[in-house]
């Protein structure tokens, strides 16, 4: 997954987050990481 696919994904989960979705999947580098609404800060991080 190159850089701007991985910032992409990241800003599809955020924004998924945002809109009512109450979770939201990354994937990276084989791992799979679950965001939910209380844990917006930790995605922002990322």
């Amino acid at each position: 997954m190159t850089r701007q696919e991985e910032l992409a994904a990241a800003r599809a989960a955020l924004h998924d987050l945002m809109t009512g979705k109450r979770v939201a999947t990354v994937q990276k580098d084989g791992r799979r990481v679950e965001f939910t609404a209380t844990s917006v800060s930790d995605l922002k991080k990322y």
